[in-house]
């Protein structure tokens, strides 16, 4: 498997085909929109952490040239939502039983 994995890098190499991902932590909004795909959406109740990448679930590659760069398949990322309807229910909880 190991000797499939170096053959197949070997070959990307040779075609100029890089592999990348963008930082966990950081905004999404901060990254290019061809660069990555959001796959999953997991809600916070910190609002510091809305917008952010949680985790890079697979890298992406790109093919790089004397123009630029193509994206051949973006990076898939989960990032952060942060959720208000939990933190309002709780405080309409709170008045609900404060007014029983």
């Amino acid at each position: 498997l190991n000797s499939i994995k170096k053959n197949i890098t070997s070959y990307l190499d040779e075609m100029d085909v890089e592999s990348f991902s963008p930082e966990s932590g950081i905004s999404y909004r901060d990254l290019n929109p061809d660069e990555f795909e959001v796959k999953e959406v997991i809600e916070t109740e910190d609002e510091n952490q809305n917008e952010k990448i949680e985790k890079i679930k697979k890298v992406g590659y790109c093919h790089i040239h004397e123009n630029g760069k193509n994206i051949i398949r973006p990076a898939l990322i989960t990032v952060y939502k942060y959720k208000k309807e939990s933190i309002n229910e709780w405080n309409s909880w709170n008045r609900f039983r404060d007014n029983i």
